[in-house]
Parts: structure tokens; sequence; C-alpha cells
């Protein structure tokens, strides 16, 4: 029966009715909460599954069922038995599935009648859920990369007032920590994958104090670094989204400059290839740097302008030819960046009194953005 359940698909549980549907969660739940092991985990990995339905979602019982899970998981996760190593990678797994779609629970529930009744996912719950996770991140080789996939779920999902929270302080910045570590160390490219794409998560997020982390310096350079020259491409172009996924000019600082070098030595040598396996993914990281030349560019202020024009006049021949090639094969809900960007440009140069280093950046920018749109 519990095999069954975790084929299912979304079309197939709509289709079920609001009785039939409510009689599979019913049974995943008493699955999830039963005392024998081997039926909790059946349980678990058929939430794991359907837990981002819509009809899940909507159902009543679904904050119930989510919070049964999550303890599910967490309990078999915490097992050190030598035995229960399929268990507990199964437990990973559905863990980090399960809290991707906490933001989902969010919603459905606060625009619920119920909402104000109680909190969709309390502090103490998100705390073990993030120390489970963490000593995931510790784990055998197969479990770190749920392990990381799971603290950036947490972490990019929980809120400014629960960030502060003292119990939970110490927590978010191990996280963090945590996945510096992962995405900077380690054979296992899945793990370092998975820990830029969190990282990047919760920068985007903007629930943590990016613009004063004292974590932000080592991301930015750590991410930087893998933009350059990491060998495995797709964490590259990982680490790249991840890079410019800030939602705002003062949230770079300092690093600003720092991270528009990263990504023109990263274009300067993405055809540099030791690999050839990773020659089907140079395209993709060339055009992943391009589009975030473009969102740095959104964020450009004058003085930005000067301090870039030495290090735009040495990249900007590799840069133009690559930029063009990147938007012509851009699908059009991709090129909206590319436009911004030409967008700030022009509106930079109309300023008076620019310096002969900032007009100078701003022409090799307009070049560059004007390049990849016109063509």
């Amino acid at each position: 029966m519990a095999t069954v359940l975790s084929h299912f698909s979304p079309e197939v549980f709509e289709s079920l009715g609001e009785v039939w549907a409510g009689r599979v969660t019913s049974t995943v739940h008493w699955l999830v909460t039963h005392p024998e092991p081997e039926l909790r985990l059946a349980g678990v990995r058929a939430m794991a599954i359907m837990v981002g339905f819509p009809g899940v979602v909507g159902n009543p019982g679904s904050l119930v069922l989510l919070h049964a899970t999550v303890e599910a998981a967490c309990d078999l996760l915490a097992q050190r038995d030598a035995n229960v190593n399929r268990d507990r990678l199964l437990a990973s797994w559905a863990l980090a599935n399960v809290s991707s779609v906490f933001e989902l629970y969010k919603e459905s529930w606060e625009g619920s009648e119920h909402f104000g009744s109680r909190e969709v996912l309390s502090q103490e719950m998100l705390g073990r859920v993030l120390d489970v996770g963490l000593r995931a991140c510790q784990d055998k080789d197969k479990i770190r990369p749920h392990g990381v996939r799971c603290i950036g779920n947490v972490a990019s999902f929980l809120q400014p007032q629960q960030v502060a929270h003292p119990a939970l302080v110490p927590l978010v910045t191990q996280t963090v920590d945590t996945l510096i570590t992962c995405a900077s160390s380690g054979s296992n490219m899945k793990t370092r994958w998975n820990a830029c794409h969190a990282l990047g998560n919760i920068m985007s997020s903007g629930r943590l104090p990016i613009a004063t982390a004292p974590w932000r310096g080592q991301v930015f350079t750590i991410l930087g670094c893998l933009v350059e020259s990491f060998k495995n491409y797709k964490v590259r172009i990982q680490a790249c989204s991840a890079l410019c996924s800030v939602t705002g000019r003062q949230e770079y600082g300092n690093e600003y400059l720092g991270v528009w070098r990263a990504l023109l030595r990263g274009l300067d040598n993405a055809q540099n290839i030791v690999d050839y396996q990773e020659i089907r993914h140079r395209d993709e990281l060339i055009n992943q740097i391009c589009q975030g030349i473009c969102q740095l560019c959104a964020h450009l202020t004058l003085v930005d302008a000067g301090a870039l024009c030495e290090l735009l006049q040495v990249h900007q021949d590799v840069a133009g030819p690559l930029m063009q090639k990147a938007y012509l094969s851009l699908p059009p809900e991709r090129s909206g960046h590319v436009l911004q960007a030409q967008h700030r440009v022009e509106e930079l140069m109309g300023c008076d009194a620019l310096t002969e280093a900032q007009q100078q950046a701003l022409l090799i920018l307009e070049n560059l953005t004007s390049t990849s749109i016109n063509s």
C-alpha cells in the first residue's frame, strides 16, 4: 500500500476527489506515526513525494501531517545503529524534500481561516531540523548532500525575528559556516553544488542580514573562487548564480568589486577546459556568467564605475563577443537582466561631471550590454 502511495502523481491525487484524497492523507499520517519502523519509514517516503502536491498542501489536516513527517524523519535520521544506514539515507532525502516546501505550507496556512491559532512551524521544530540537518552534513557521503539541502532550505525559510532569536542564532551561524565548508571542500560534487545553491537561496531570501553579517566576505570569496577556476562546471554555474542572487548593492558592500573580478576572470577562462566531459556545460557557464555580469551592472553606482574602469579595460575584448553570443542563445524570459543593465548604464551616463575613469567604464559597459541586445 505504501509503495502504491509513493507512486502517486499530482494529477492522480487531484483526480481522487476530496473524500478519497482525505483518506489517502489519513493513511499516510497513520503510517508516519506507526510504531513499526518499516511502516513509519514507508510513510515518510510517501509523504516526501506527496508533500508538494497542491491537494496535500491545501488539505485541512496538512499541517498536522507535515509536523508528524518532520518529527519522524528527524527521529529516523538521528539513529546511529550500524544497520540503519538505508533508513537514515531515505530519511535525509525525505527531510530535504519536506523542508523545501515549508514556504508553501506557510502561505497556505496564512491564507486559511485557521491562521493565527498556531504557528506554522514552531521555533523548537525548526531548531531540531537544523540540528539534525547539521549532523547529516557531517555524515556519510551519500547523506551529506541531503543534509546540506535541508539546512539551506530551513535557513532561507526562517523569518527575521526567528533568525535573531537567541536559541536559533548559534544554529544559523553554524549553518552558514557548514555551507561555506561544504561549498569549498570535499570531493562530492553534489554536496558542493547543493551548498552553493543553498547559499544563493539564503542571500536571495532577504531574511538574513547580509549587509552586516560577519560571514559575508567569506561567502563571496569562496563563491568567487569557484566561479573563476573550479574544475566542475556545474558547481561553477551554481556558484555564479549564488553570487548574483543578492537583492541590492548594499548587500555586496566592499565585496562588489571582487565579485566583478571573479566573474570577468571566470569568463576569461571558461573555455580553458581540462576535463573534456565539462564541454557540455561550457555554454551554460558562459551564459550564467554573462547574466551575472548584467545583474551586477544593474546595481552599479558612479563610484563603482570609476573603480571598475581598469578591470573592464583588461577584460573587455574577451567579454564582448561572449556576451553577444550568450544573449543570442538566451530565452526571452532570461533577457530581463540585460535590459536592466542597459537601462542602468544609460541612466549613469546621463549624470553630470563624470570623471574620465567613470566615462570610460560606462562606455565599455554600454558596448557590452548594447552589443548583447542589438545583435
